[in-house]
Formats: C-alpha cells, structure tokens, sequence
C-alpha cells in the first residue's frame, strides 16, 4: 500500500499525466511504500531509501509536487525502479545507477511509453534516453528541455524564456550574475556569452533562464 504526505490517496491522479494511474497503482500496490509528496527542492527531484528493519512501510520514495505531470511519472518510476532493483538484488551489492536499476527503469518505463502516455515528440526523446538512462534526467539536455515545455506557464514570469532559444548577436538579462549579455558563440553544448559592462565572458547552459533584451 502506499501513503502520501500532503495529498490524499483519490488525488494522486491530479500529479500524472491522464492515464499513467493504472501503471502506478500496479507497481507500488505489492509493497509498503510511503510515498511523500514534496514542496520543490532545487537539488533533487525524488530520492527512494529502504527503511529499517520493524518499521509500518518498507521503503519511502519523496517527489517533487513542483513537477509537470510527465516529469512527476518519469521521476516517480525512476524511484520505483529502485525498489524494484533492490528487491530483486537482495544480499547483493548493486550501484544505485548500475545496470540492475538502468534495466529495471527500462523495463518499467517501456509500457509507459508505449501506452502514448507520454505525447510525441517528448516520447521519442525519451525512449532515446531510456537506452542508457542518466542518474537524473537533468543529466539528458534534450530530454529536460522537452519536458520544461509542459512546465505551467506563470504569467509573472513570461518574458523569462530558456538560453537555447538565443540566437548569436542577441542580448539578455541573466538575473542570478545581474548583468547584460550578447551571445558571442553557440558551443556544442554551452554557449558563450559576453558580459555587456565587463567584457568578461560566461558559458551559459542551455537550460539556463534568460530574460531577452531589446536589441
């Protein structure tokens, strides 16, 4: 059974993508899982432990109720995969992202996907992920820019939009440094960007959120 912390039980469905429910409530209905619904956490999005010997569950999995409904499923069975890899490997020492658990998340994952839970192109990004699936999926740049589309959009914070979207020659706002850039170079995966006032020069992730500048 499971149980969960800041939600109740009929409304877990309100977390995950229309018809993802039935995959859940099979996977953790054989297993004592306390499964605690998180304020966002900016170091992780979901963690699995086993829990001590004596204790009314058996394993406790916490996720991130700030996540969009396809990121709340994929990092919801990323933790399952855990405790399936663990009870599966018992009295054997496993990575916690060796091969045990990359097989396990594959195998758990491939009946998700193939359902079309998941919409397309965010499905065929993610069964290329799941051939060598990462310890997290901020890990996938693709895979975590296709899944920040689905993100709600805050009216408040529209004119925020991700570096990816720059093109060279473009200039922006970055408030965590508090400075004016242009767009110098796109590099294979970061992009070079000049500070406007001090000339000293950053690489940006794509993932990294801008607030564009009249040219």
């Amino acid at each position: 059974m499971a149980k969960y912390k800041n939600t109740k039980l009929e409304s877990m469905e309100d977390f995950l993508p229309e018809g993802a429910w039935p995959f859940v409530r099979t996977l953790i209905a054989a297993h004592k899982v306390h499964i605690i619904i998180m304020p966002e956490r900016k170091r992780k999005h979901g963690d699995y432990k086993k829990l001590p010997v004596g204790d009314a569950y058996h394993h406790e999995i916490t996720i991130n109720e700030s996540l969009n409904p396809y990121g709340f499923l994929l990092t919801l069975i990323h933790e399952i995969a855990h405790l399936y890899a663990f009870i599966d490997h018992t009295g054997k020492a496993i990575a916690p992202h060796g091969t045990e658990w990359k097989t396990t998340f594959t195998k758990l994952m491939t009946p998700i996907i193939d359902a079309h839970i998941y919409p397309q192109p965010l499905a065929g990004i993610l069964r290329l992920h799941m051939k060598n699936p990462k310890a997290t999926s901020g890990s996938d740049m693709a895979l975590q820019l296709a899944l920040k589309k689905y993100d709600p959009v805050n009216e408040n914070e529209s004119h925020i939009i991700y570096m990816d979207s720059m093109q060279v020659g473009s200039k922006f706002y970055y408030s965590q440094i508090k400075a004016d850039f242009v767009v110098i170079e796109k590099l294979r995966k970061r992009y070079k960007c000049k500070d406007l006032k001090t000339g000293k020069l950053y690489l940006f992730s794509p993932m990294a959120e801008v607030i564009p500048l009249s040219q």
